[in-house]
């Protein structure tokens, strides 16, 4: 299901202007706490390893533990002052076989946004460009 979200909202995005090549690279991290998602609700872990979060026009990653999904962004748009960016099946550095689609969303104004891995977490992070 959150595949199919994902998609809709590539395609809707899709008819934005794309940001240009020369787009400044972000760097963010939800160092405060994390959240797990399910179909029952969200709620906040008890301790985490802070994820990181790194996009820029070729690549999108999220490092997450022992290792990294990482690709090439299937969709790169900036909606006023929001940078979107998302990867489908990006796959984990450690296990080709584990792919997850991943969203990242930064308010530019205050460098805080939120990071979707499908089936992993919903999380807020904050960010800095470079």
């Amino acid at each position: 299901m959150r595949r199919i979200g994902l998609a809709i909202a590539a395609t809707l995005l899709a008819t934005t202007p794309a940001m240009s090549e020369s787009s400044v690279a972000w760097s963010c991290q939800n160092a405060d706490f994390e959240i797990a998602c399910t179909a029952a609700g969200c709620s906040a872990t008890a301790s985490h390893t802070p994820m990181r979060i790194r996009i820029d026009p070729a690549e999108i990653s999220v490092c997450a533990y022992s290792g990294c999904w990482a690709g090439q962004p299937d969709m790169r748009v900036q909606l006023g002052g929001f940078v979107n960016v998302a990867g489908l099946a990006l796959p984990f550095s450690t296990d080709e076989a584990d792919r997850r689609d991943i969203a990242v969303s930064i308010d530019t104004a205050d460098g805080t946004g939120t990071v979707l891995v499908s089936g992993f977490t919903a999380s807020p992070v904050t960010c800095v460009q470079g």
